[in-house]
């Protein structure tokens, strides 16, 4: 399945049932990257807050980046996880954004997926996406304990990024899995709501003392929490 071309269909048939024209759907998909950083930059505290009043724009920015084919290997790779998790695993998608990795673990019919979002509008997507499915549910609070968590294109925009493998950690049963990746660089001011690399070392430090890993050369990178 092409999971890219999954997202690009149905932001498509999500707007032609709200009467969107598509032509404004493709200049939205064209634009919400810099729409998403022009309101970064006009915000007057740069919080939270903001993710949750720009789920119009992640929704768009994210499909146009899932639908590219840039990232077809990551979707290929989170469902080469998904297979190898117990019958029956809680499983976490921190920061789940549009629920395209939700989708992909779900289709395990004995997985539980928790899609964690703070926007409102995005939580909605996701379950007017998850459609019928029964084992995908958007939340906005942790409610472990999970067997594994997921967590991609997330963790460079934490208000602290170093604390990240504390929570994954406290949030994961003994041994519990993480597959994650992280982008701290602001892609020549694209990005701004990144983190820059002066935040990497901290992050790092914390995810080697919490996490084995990585367990091979793969991106998005697979870790086991310690035991202690």
């Amino acid at each position: 399945m092409n999971w890219g071309r999954a997202a690009l269909r149905d932001l498509y048939a999500w707007a032609e049932e709200r009467g969107i024209p598509e032509h404004d759907v493709k200049e939205h998909l064209r634009s919400s990257t810099a729409a998403l950083r022009d309101r970064w930059n006009s915000w007057t505290e740069a919080t939270l807050e903001f993710y949750m009043a720009s789920g119009d724009l992640y929704m768009y920015d994210l499909t146009a980046w899932h639908g590219s084919g840039s990232i077809d290997d990551w979707f290929r790779r989170a469902k080469g996880w998904a297979s190898e998790l117990p019958p029956g695993a809680r499983v976490l998608d921190y920061g789940a954004g549009i629920g395209t990795y939700s989708l992909i673990l779900a289709e395990r019919a004995d997985i539980q997926v928790d899609a964690l979002e703070i926007s409102p509008a995005l939580r909605d997507y996701i379950q007017w996406r998850a459609g019928g499915k029964t084992n995908i549910r958007p939340v906005h609070l942790i409610d472990g304990p999970y067997n594994a968590i997921i967590c991609i294109d997330t963790i460079e925009h934490l208000p602290a990024p170093e604390y990240f493998p504390v929570l994954a950690k406290a949030a994961l049963v003994p041994r519990g899995r993480l597959m994650a990746t992280w982008t701290f660089h602001k892609s020549d001011g694209m990005h701004p709501m990144h983190h820059g690399p002066d935040r990497l070392s901290s992050f790092l430090r914390e995810l080697n003392r919490t996490f084995y890993g990585p367990l091979d050369d793969g991106w998005p990178a697979k870790f086991v929490a310690h035991d202690d």
